[in-house]
């Protein structure tokens, strides 16, 4: 059973191909918050710093 279908991952065992999985939606979701973070429409967080 395969889990990604990346060309040279088939040869990898389920285990490093669920890591691998793992690694890529990681990736994804970072650069997920880091896009929303800079975008100005988009409050991703209240500023909790203080202002000073």
């Amino acid at each position: 059973m395969q889990i990604l279908t990346f060309p040279g991952l088939e040869s990898l065992s389920i285990s490093s191909q669920l890591l691998a999985l793992v690694a890529i939606l990681g990736v994804g979701f970072l650069l997920l918050v880091m896009f929303l973070d800079d975008n100005e429409n988009f409050a991703l967080k209240r500023d909790w710093r203080d202002k000073k």
